[in-house]
């Protein structure tokens, strides 16, 4: 972690109160209790005194509770170091108020743990000790381990919460002391000190809590215990015994038992919706997500096939489920969801938060349709069923097609062979039924593919392109005649075909084809087709073999024009690739160049009618921008001024001492230039440090400066905004000055020699 420097360490302390902090009280707490022994109103009053600012744009904050961006101003006034105070304070990642996360304890946690906007206090406590303390600030810290008493997160008199920022330590914004009022006692028992464990005990303890406190949530988010109750949350937290978070088996003992309360209340999800929580992970740490997958997966194999035979089938309240735990209890990605959804096999339903967007779409899935796509694919047969095996172990170019199949799942029309509601659909066998006709000159569309040596789906965009004829037989199937079929392959080829018997790749071959003249009559740039189609007549006079060896033609890839490679042996030009090798940069970098001017491309006959270069004018594009010793990148610049205590952005660039030279792919600075800016800024002193320096005002400064005491440069930093610099010898100057007379007397001794005679 980066502490911020020093900018004044010359400047005293302004607070009137100043003491460490305490080690029991969070380093929000601490601000509290500066502001109030400074009698301050809230900690932002203290922060806006202190004048404490983010340095960067994008820098994190230190904690969430009111935004500490950097701690020196804090530091100077209370005599800690910054490094200290950084290990103290829980650092945050970044700014993002809903990804943001803090360090402790060596590992990145959601900002949902720690209660950000509004306190927690216990009235006893502070009572007696004005600290707050920092196990307070955790959202799993329900009650006081001291008095055994429940936390109060809300005012007893104006029933509001006390939120961080204009809060004061112990009272309220309605003015009511915060220590005063009554609190529940809870029975005693064992308490957890959440700070004293470890990261795996605390995500072991984050995960029962989840799991417990809501159970019929699909994943384990961690803003729900921002959202919960103390009172209610606390008599979840104390059903778990510290000895389930200490041990690692009675930890899966714990949660496998309550995955079979997740069972049991829905069983028409199927065990791994149960099981969903933990196949999601906490995200925290990749390694106890690992584990808490493991958990899962023996979890799930120990339990039978018939598992939910027996369990009543109830529907819980909760009857839209997000797309992601579809998808896990489905085994498949959120693709194959939205894609179930299309084809009304799930039912898909809109997310109320998602209403105003432009793009409105099913963000949601209802229940009742994924117990019934779960109770459909459990209702199996043997495995005699004659027919077509299919599998849904993998999505190849049949993806769409094989999931249209569950529609005729659901309506029974299609025997289950295996699904294994443990695995989800990658278990799942179907038995198409094989189409009988009664004519034994007839063939299906699978047949004709197989007879073809082609896809199915192929066959059927043929077919209803009007180059196959065919008669319509039952829903979605098709019946071709032998007659047909040899009228077709009489007729026409499959660029497929002409591929294998030549030992070539089917997609170069027709642009090879289409190169020499010969146009498909069906295919993907024709007609939408998935395969070209070709008339035989038109092939009979070509010699396809050297068709196929050819090197030169233009392809429908997006590859361009294939030509002939210049010898560049014996040539004084270079090709595009050539050039580019040379200078060390890819062709979209050699293409910006030539369009900034400092190379000029050349087209020449001989060699193909393709871009070429000089060498002489690439080596000297060489010499003078790549390899000039005298120009240095803007990081490389930033880092010899920042050694010198010079910052280049506002002290350098934009007072334009130095002259930008872009070499066509980025900004470069002339080493010597920037040096001799250095030598000038390190010479001359501006006007607010020549009034610190000398003790003058800036007025007078300014005063000295226009009548001609002082001479001046004026320097214009951007957005109309001019800066004056002096030498250093002003400041002997204007001490000289100061200390001889005043202006107004300098002023009219001035006036007096102008209207003498004599001058």
């Amino acid at each position: 972690m980066t502490v911020s420097n020093p900018i004044n360490p010359s400047r005293l302390p302004r607070l009137l109160f100043r003491f460490r902090p305490d080690k029991a009280e969070s380093f929000a707490g601490y601000l509290l209790r500066l502001a109030d022994a400074n009698y301050m109103h809230h900690a932002h009053e203290l922060l806006e005194y202190l004048q404490q600012k983010r340095e960067r744009r994008d820098q994190g904050s230190f904690i969430p509770q009111l935004g500490v961006y950097s701690l020196y101003p804090i530091c100077l006034e209370v005599g800690i170091s910054a490094e200290e105070f950084a290990w103290w304070c829980k650092p945050m990642d970044t700014l993002n108020n809903r990804y943001r996360k803090f360090l402790h304890h060596g590992c990145k946690w959601p900002v949902h743990l720690l209660r950000n906007q509004y306190r927690a206090w216990c009235p006893a406590c502070l009572r007696e000790k004005a600290l707050h303390l920092s196990v307070w600030d955790w959202h799993l810290t329900t009650c006081c381990h001291k008095h055994q008493a429940l936390l109060v997160d809300r005012c007893p008199a104006c029933q509001q919460r006390v939120k961080w920022r204009y809060s004061q330590l112990r009272y309220c914004s309605c003015g009511f002391p915060l220590y005063e009022g009554a609190f529940p006692i809870v029975p005693e028992g064992k308490t957890l000190d959440i700070e004293a464990l470890s990261p795996t005990e605390l995500q072991r303890f984050i995960t029962l809590a989840l799991l417990m406190h809501s159970p019929s949530s699909s994943q384990l988010d961690i803003s729900l215990l921002a959202k919960s109750n103390v009172a209610q949350l606390h008599l979840t937290l104390t059903a778990i015994p510290p000895e389930q978070l200490l041990d690692a088996t009675q930890f899966e003992k714990a949660v496998c038992k309550q995955l079979d309360v997740r069972l049991f209340q829905q069983p028409t999800w199927g065990p791994r919706y149960a099981a969903s929580p933990l196949l999601g992970g906490l995200q925290i740490d990749a390694v106890f997500d690992e584990e808490l997958v493991t958990i899962a997966d023996s979890w799930m194999q120990a339990l039978p096939l018939d598992a939910t035979a027996g369990a009543p089938r109830s529907v819980t309240s909760q009857t839209s489920l997000p797309i992601g735990a579809v998808a896990i209890t489905l085994n498949v990605t959120a693709h194959v969801v939205r894609r179930l959804i299309k084809k009304e096999v799930l039912i898909g339903l809109a997310d109320t938060a998602c209403a105003e967007q432009r793009r409105r779409q099913s963000h949601m899935v209802s229940g009742e349709s994924l117990a019934r796509l779960q109770q459909a694919l459990s209702t199996t047969t043997c495995r005699d069923t004659q027919g077509k095996l299919v599998r849904f172990d993998h999505f190849g170019i049949d993806f769409a097609t094989r999931l249209n199949l569950f529609k005729d799942v659901l309506n029974g029309s299609l025997a289950i062979c295996t699904f294994d509601p443990r695995i989800g659909l990658p278990s799942v066998e179907l038995i198409i039924p094989e189409k009988h006709t009664n004519n034994p000159n007839r063939m299906n569309v699978g047949m004709v593919a197989k007879a073809l040596g082609i896809y199915t789906d192929a066959v059927y965009r043929v077919a209803k392109a009007g180059l196959l004829r065919y008669e319509p037989y039952r829903r979605r199937q098709l019946l071709i005649s032998i007659e047909d079929l040899q009228a077709f392959h009489r007729e026409y080829v499959f660029v497929r075909e002409l591929a294998q018997q030549l030992g070539c790749n089917a997609t170069n071959l027709a642009d090879k084809l289409m190169s020499a003249g010969v146009q498909p009559v069906h295919g993907p740039a024709i007609d939408g087709g998935l395969v070209y189609v070709f008339r035989r007549s038109e092939l009979d006079h070509l010699d396809l073999n050297t068709i196929a060896a050819s090197s030169t033609y233009h392809s429908r890839c997006g590859r361009g024009h294939k030509r002939p490679v210049v010898n560049n042996d014996i040539s004084d030009l270079l090709t595009h690739k050539a050039a580019c090798q040379l200078l060390g940069i890819t062709p979209s970098q050699l293409d910006k160049i030539c369009r900034s001017g400092l190379l000029s491309p050349s087209y020449t006959e001989t060699h193909g009618s393709q871009v070429t270069y000089s060498i002489e004018a690439v080596e000297a594009y060489r010499i003078h921008y790549q390899t000039n010793p005298n120009l240095i990148t803007r990081h490389e610049a930033e880092a010899i001024t920042n050694s010198k205590g010079i910052r280049f952005r506002f002290d350098v660039l934009r007072q334009g001492l130095v002259i930008q030279v872009f070499n066509g792919i980025e900004i470069r600075y002339k080493k010597d230039e920037l040096e001799k800016a250095i030598d000038f800024l390190q010479s001359t002193i501006d006007t607010k440090k020549l009034a610190s320096i000398t003790g003058v005002s800036l007025a007078r400064v300014r005063w000295e400066a226009k009548y001609g005491c002082l001479i001046g440069m004026a320097v214009h930093t951007g957005y109309g905004v001019r800066r004056f610099l002096f030498p250093l010898t002003a400041i002997s100057v204007l001490q000289e000055v100061a200390a001889s007379r005043t202006p107004w007397k300098r002023r009219k001794e001035s006036a007096h020699q102008v209207n003498s005679p004599t001058h």
